[in-house]
């Protein structure tokens, strides 16, 4: 079955997220090099803006590679072999079937890469 344009496997979206985090980090090594540049040819200040949007930068590319490959794979890890499989009830509805119902529903679905149901879109658990 061929896939449409939209519909990625959970795997395509976390390589486009190590790309994207890669990319960002290679970023922030150039603006270093630029910080190298500026502060050999004397200018400090310069320097000193440069160092500071290295660090900016350097500290998204961190948060994009560590919330976005290791977090959400624990996240999904959990959902599947933690909340989903809990029968424990708390006032008549389950943890999973809270979290579906919620109004950030739509942003969970995206996160784990699952359907309405709770299930994995790409079937594969």
């Amino acid at each position: 079955m061929a896939l449409r344009r939209f519909d990625v496997t959970f795997h395509d979206q976390l390589r486009s997220t190590f790309r994207l985090g890669s990319a960002i980090l290679l970023g922030s090594a150039l603006f270093a090099a630029a910080v190298y540049g500026a502060n050999v040819a004397g200018y400090a200040a310069l320097s000193d803006v440069f160092s500071i949007i290295t660090l900016i930068v350097f500290g998204v590319a961190f948060v994009t590679l560590v919330a976005g490959l290791v977090g959400r794979s624990a996240h999904r890890w959990v959902w599947f072999n933690v909340i989903s499989r809990s029968k424990r009830v708390i006032f008549g509805r389950t943890a999973a079937q809270r979290l579906l119902a919620s109004p950030a529903s739509p942003v969970l679905r995206f996160w784990l890469h699952i359907d309405r149901d709770g299930q994995d879109r790409d079937g594969l658990v």
